[in-house]
């Protein structure tokens, strides 16, 4: 990804090896990745995904294939760290922070505080990244930020 928003559709179109499947998704009921053994890169998103978690979603998992899927047999504590690590890179993809920054410091100009709704409304994403993306630029719960 190279500076300005990630656009998840773009990246899975130049991904010549990625294969999209809309399935019924167990057990996280949102999305994973499966690489075979020729390097087909089998993407699933739950089929019941609405558009905003769609998009964050296949995000996710095209920065799984990006970085290179663990091994099965990885220890669980690398798994949740690279798993946090891609669930930052995608925030920082769909909510870049030089944009969040300059949005906050508008809305402040304003005297308008910025709530998660606002990021969903300005970045078209789920609450979920909404409130990733407000943690990792430390807004306060009153909406009021560090930017």
């Amino acid at each position: 990804m190279t500076g300005g928003r990630l656009n998840p559709w773009r990246a899975l179109r130049e991904r010549h090896q990625a294969i999209l499947h809309y399935a019924d998704v167990h057990p996280s009921g949102r999305g994973r990745i499966e690489v075979d053994p020729d390097g087909t890169e089998n993407i699933y998103l739950d089929h019941g995904l609405d558009r905003r978690n769609r998009k964050a979603v296949l995000a996710h998992e095209v920065i799984h294939a990006e970085r290179g899927v663990p091994p099965l047999d990885c220890p669980q504590a690398l798994r949740d760290r690279e798993e946090e690590t891609v669930r930052r890179i995608t925030t920082d993809g769909l909510v870049p922070p030089d944009e969040l920054a300059a949005f906050i410091r508008a809305r402040l100009s304003t005297g308008d505080p910025v709530s998660v709704e606002d990021l969903v409304e300005e970045f078209d994403v789920p609450p979920g990244t909404a409130r990733h993306a407000a943690w990792l630029a430390k807004i306060r719960p009153d909406g009021r930020g560090a930017a």
